[in-house]
C-alpha cells in the first residue's frame, strides 16, 4: 500500500528533473535572465548619463552665468548687496594683483576674487610669484604697506592709482578670541577708492582732553583710523584754536569723549559749521565730572537732550555677565543700523549716558533712534554712579526704556534736491569705540556706519565680516537653491519611485 501510494510521487519528481533538462526550457530561462540582467545594466547607464549631464549643466551654468552656490554657513564667499553695488558702478578696466605662490594661496582669497570678476568683467585678477616679480613689489610698496608674499593690490590700468591689501588685512580676529573674514571689506573699499572722488577728511577734535589725544589709546586712536582709512575716509586730527577755519562744507568732526568744555568763540565756529551743513559724530564719557554746556548746548540746538544720569540694565539678555552698566541694547532700524541687524551682529556699550530728543519744531527734521535698552532699565544719577552709592539704591531708582545712541538730520528747506543736509550722530558712550570691546564687529561697524551715514556716502557702509567657524552645508545662491531643490524633491524620487515599480514589475512577471 505505501509503495503503491508512493508511486505517482516520484513520477512527478522525475517528470519536473526531466522538464528542467529540456534544452527550449534552459533557453527560456536564460532569455528571461538576459533580459533582466540587461535591464538593469541599462537602468545604471541612463542614471550615471543623466549625473554627468546634471554636471556639466551646473559647470556651464556656473562659467557662463557666473551662478556659484556658496557652502559655508557665515556666507563667506556671497557678496554683500553693498558689495555688489559698488561693483556695478564701476566702468573702467581695473586690476587685482594677487602676490601669491604656491605655498599661500588661500581658498578664501581665490573664491572671492572670483565672485568679484564675475560679477564684473571689469575686473581682471592676475596671480603674479613675488619671487619672480620684484620690479611690481617695489612698484606698489609704500611707507605705510609693503607688498610681500600674499597682499593684493588693486590698481587702475594705468597703474598711477592703488590701494594695497595685505594678507594681514584678511582677518581681524576680536578680543573674545573669534576671527573674522574681513577680505571683501578691503577689496570693495579699495574699488570704491579707485573709482571715487577725493576722499572725505574726518576731523578728531582735540584741545578739550578728548580721550583720542590721550597717550594710553594710541591703539585705540590706530584702530578708528585704520577703520576709518579703510571706508575711504581721511583721518586728521583738529584743534579749532589753530584750524577751525580748516572746517569746511562736508567735513566730518568727530568728537570722542572730551574732558573739559569748549570756549565760547570754539563753540560759536561748531555752531556756524553745522548751520552749513557739516557733520557730526559724537560721543560722551559718563566718568566726565564736568558738565560740558557747550558741548550740550551745541546739540540742544537740535533738539538733542544728554542726559546726567547712567543707563543700568537689568534684563539679562541686554547686558553683558559683568555688570548693568555693560549694555547690549537693541538695535533699531536705520541706515546705520541695518547692515550689523542683517547679520545679526551686537554692539558693546559701556557706561552710557541716556538721550532724547525734544519734539522738532519746523519740517524737515528727521530724529531715530539707535540703540534702546529695556523697559526695566535704570536711570542711575551720574554723581551716584562716580562715587559708587547707586548698588544699595536701585530699588528707588526709575525703571524705563532708554536710547544710549541716536541720529538726526536737518535738510535745507532751500535745497531743491533736498541733498543739502546736517547730519549728527550721537552716542551716550565713548567705550564703544575706546573701551575693551573696541575690535568687536559691531562697535567697529557703528562706528564707520555713522560717519558714512552722516557724509551721506552710503556705498562706504560698514560691511559685515563674516566669523570662520565650522560650517555646515548651506546653499545661498537663489538660482542654485531652485534647481537643487528640483532635482532632489522631484527629479530624483520620480526616477527612483519609477524604477523600482518597473523592477517589481519585472520581477513579477519572471
Amino acid at each position: 500500500m505505501k509503495k503503491d501510494a508512493n508511486k505517482p510521487q516520484e513520477a512527478n519528481i522525475e517528470e519536473i528533473k526531466a522538464q528542467e533538462l529540456r534544452p527550449e526550457k534552459k533557453q527560456r530561462d536564460y532569455a528571461k535572465l538576459l533580459r533582466y540582467g540587461g535591464f538593469n545594466t541599462a537602468l545604471i547607464i541612463i542614471v550615471i548619463i543623466i549625473t554627468v549631464c546634471v554636471n556639466i549643466i551646473f559647470s556651464l551654468v556656473e562659467k557662463n552665468a557666473g551662478l556659484k552656490a556658496d557652502l559655508t554657513r557665515e556666507k563667506i564667499y556671497t557678496l554683500s548687496e553693498l558689495s555688489n553695488d559698488v561693483i556695478g558702478r564701476i566702468n573702467e578696466k581695473l586690476v587685482i594683483y594677487s602676490f601669491a605662490d604656491d605655498n599661500i594661496q588661500s581658498t578664501i582669497v581665490e573664491k572671492t576674487l572670483e565672485r568679484y570678476t564675475a560679477a564684473n568683467n571689469q575686473i581682471e585678477v592676475k596671480v603674479a610669484d613675488p619671487a619672480t616679480n620684484p620690479a611690481l613689489l617695489r612698484k606698489f610698496s609704500t611707507s605705510s604697506a609693503t607688498v610681500s608674499n600674499g597682499t593684493l593690490v588693486v590698481t587702475n590700468a594705468a597703474e598711477d592709482k592703488f590701494r594695497v591689501i595685505t594678507y594681514s588685512d584678511y582677518y581681524r580676529k576680536t578680543d573674545d578670541g573669534v576671527e573674522y573674514v574681513v577680505l571683501e571689506q578691503r577689496l570693495t573699499n579699495a574699488l570704491l577708492f579707485m573709482i571715487d572722488e577725493e576722499p572725505t577728511t574726518v576731523y578728531l577734535l582735540s584741545g578739550h582732553g578728548e580721550q583720542t589725544d590721550d597717550p594710553a589709546n594710541a591703539s585705540a586712536v590706530q584702530n578708528i583710523t585704520d577703520s576709518l582709512q579703510g571706508a575711504n575716509f581721511q583721518v586728521e586730527k583738529l584743534n579749532l584754536i589753530t584750524g577751525g577755519s580748516n572746517l569746511k562744507k562736508g567735513d566730518v568732526l568727530m568728537i570722542v569723549g572730551p574732558s573739559s568744555d569748549l570756549s565760547e568763540d570754539e563753540f560759536n565756529t561748531l555752531q556756524s559749521f553745522l548751520k552749513n551743513h557739516g557733520k557730526l559724530v559724537m560721543f560722551f564719557d559718563p566718568s566726565v565730572q564736568e558738565d560740558l554746556t557747550y558741548f550740550k548746548a551745541l546739540l540742544d540746538y537740535y533738539m538733542i537732550k544728554v542726559g546726567s544720569d547712567v543707563v543700568y540694565e537689568q534684563d539679562s539678555s541686554m547686558r553683558t555677565e559683568l555688570s548693568g552698566v555693560e549694555l547690549v541694547p537693541n538695535l533699531s532700524s536705520h541706515d546705520i543700523t541695518s547692515p550689523l541687524i542683517e547679520g545679526a551682529v551686537n554692539v558693546y556699550v559701556h557706561e552710557a549716558l541716556s538721550l532724547d530728543y525734544y519734539a522738532p519744531a519746523s519740517e524737515g527734521i528727521e530724529q531715530s533712534a539707535l540703540m534702546n535698552t529695556s523697559e526695566s532699565s535704570l536711570s542711575i544719577p551720574v554723581e551716584d554712579y562716580l562715587n559708587g552709592s547707586y548698588s544699595n539704591k536701585l530699588d528707588s531708582y526709575l525703571a524705563e526704556p532708554h536710547c544710549v545712541g541716536m541720529a538726526l538730520s536737518v535738510r535745507d528747506s532751500a535745497s531743491i534736491s533736498g541733498d543739502a543736509y546736517t547730519r549728527i550722530v550721537v552716542f551716550g558712550s565713548s567705550e564703544i569705540i575706546m573701551g575693551a570691546r573696541q575690535n568687536s564687529e559691531g562697535n567697529q561697524s557703528i562706528m564707520v556706519n555713522s560717519v558714512s551715514w552722516v557724509e551721506n556716502k552710503l556705498d562706504s557702509l560698514s560691511i559685515t565680516a563674516k566669523a570662520i567657524a565650522d560650517y555646515s552645508f548651506v546653499i545661498t545662491n537663489l538660482a542654485s537653491v531652485r534647481v537643487i531643490v528640483i532635482i532632489v524633491i522631484a527629479v530624483l524620487p520620480i526616477i527612483i519611485l519609477g524604477t523600482g515599480f518597473i523592477i517589481y514589475r519585472r520581477r513579477k512577471n519572471l
